[in-house]
């Protein structure tokens, strides 16, 4: 495949695009130009999973031995992401093991999708063990790696675990984002533990953000949850003070908290 059919197909996958796609890869073998590389097939394992057919794209990286091509680590993690999102996490596991079976080393997204997964079912042995393998196989950490076991782990409701998370995020030099704070503020909110909430909030600011309609409603949601409708009301107040257009997500916390 010449390196422009080969571009054009990933173009068309990544724009979800892949009966365009195929279109094209009919037209070059027509053409004389089938031989496909591993680009262009892991294009189209990605463009079959974004559509949802994920059998289709286990064709595609099942008829890659036969055509001499072998999937790369970005294959691997574009067909485990897709059984994840797809519900077939049993398969997406499978297909990691034959991945490392196979001398495929993980690489960031890899990891961060795995984790994500065990995370989202309160597994966090199993998570913890990939986050802490990442280092030791030399594969860095970056703040998706963190967000992605802090909002496990604060959804769950272990909260000092996450908190210790942050402070090992910071030794490691990774700049927390406003989406660690509003996870750290959700969660203790959800706890009822509103002066730890409320530290975390100040925490962002401290580090430079500006809190956000996420965090308006997340300390809104806190303060009714613990019956404390006048400081409910005062976020509220604040959240309009500052330009911040409430949502459907702050008024349905307000109603219910009156209902």
């Amino acid at each position: 495949m010449s390196s422009t059919t080969a571009a054009a197909v990933r173009r068309l996958c990544s724009a979800g695009e892949v009966r365009s796609a195929l279109a094209l890869l009919a037209h070059s073998s027509k053409a004389g130009d089938a031989a496909l590389d591993v680009a262009a097939c892991t294009a189209l394992v990605h463009g079959y999973c974004r559509s949802g057919d994920v059998a289709e794209a286990r064709r595609v990286f099942d008829v890659m031995p036969r055509l001499e091509l072998t999937p790369n680590e970005v294959t691997f993690t574009a067909l485990i992401h897709g059984y994840f999102i797809c519900g077939h996490r049993e398969k997406g596991f499978a297909l990691f093991e034959e991945m490392r079976r196979g001398g495929v080393e993980p690489n960031l997204y890899t990891y961060n999708i795995l984790i994500g997964e065990w995370c989202r079912t309160g597994e966090f042995e199993r998570a913890r063990h990939l986050f802490d393998e990442m280092p030791v196989k030399g594969v860095a950490r970056n703040v998706v790696s963190y967000n992605t076991l802090i909002a496990g782990l604060c959804r769950h409701g272990k909260l000092k675990d996450a908190t210790q998370l942050l402070e090992m995020m910071r030794m490691e030099g990774i700049r927390p984002t406003i989406v660690t704070f509003n996870l750290l503020v959700d969660g203790y909110g959800k706890a009822g533990k509103m002066s730890n909430a409320l530290h975390f909030s100040n925490q962002m600011r401290a580090a430079g953000y500006q809190p956000s309609v996420v965090t308006y409603n997340a300390l809104i949601a806190g303060f009714c949850r613990a019956r404390d409708i006048a400081r409910a009301n005062r976020a509220f107040s604040h959240m309009k003070e500052r330009g911040l257009a409430p949502t459907k997500v702050t008024y349905t916390i307000l109603i219910d908290a009156f209902a």
